[in-house]
């Protein structure tokens, strides 16, 4: 009976405390879904510079945005990048920072000739309003 005890009152204070750990955690369930999203379409996006696939890059944009770019522009852009870097190589890995209304994916791509952060800006509904380059 006591060892059953402890069990109960193991199993509790464990409980408790992942409760307590989840519970004052700063980032939501909700933002941490919105994250993966936001990490995923960037990916998809930087693929897609990557791949040529300008139109599909294109139609990720918010609807208001593509009005003012083309495919064109796009690759132009990317061909800027390609200039500057050297070869596209692939993507290290993505942060995303949420903490503001429009979140930023921060997508850090390995070039032929070093690293590169993409910073892609999303509006709230996960669309992308702008791309910028920084040398890494």
């Amino acid at each position: 009976m006591k060892r059953y005890f402890s069990m109960v009152i193991l199993t509790g204070a464990l409980v408790g405390g992942m409760a307590t750990a989840a519970h004052s955690s700063p980032t939501t369930a909700p933002q941490l879904l919105a994250q993966a999203d936001v990490s995923a379409i960037a990916t998809a996006f930087v693929t897609e510079l990557s791949g040529g696939n300008y139109i599909d890059a294109l139609e990720r944009y918010d609807s208001d945005i593509q009005v003012t770019i083309s495919a064109e522009s796009i690759a132009q852009e990317w061909e800027d990048i390609l200039a500057e870097s050297g070869a596209y190589q692939g993507i290290i890995g993505v942060t995303v920072d949420s903490s503001d209304e429009t979140p930023i994916a921060i997508v850090t791509c390995q070039f032929e000739s070093g690293v590169r952060d993409l910073f892609i800006v999303f509006n709230t509904t996960n669309e992308v309003i702008s791309m910028d380059a920084v040398e890494g």
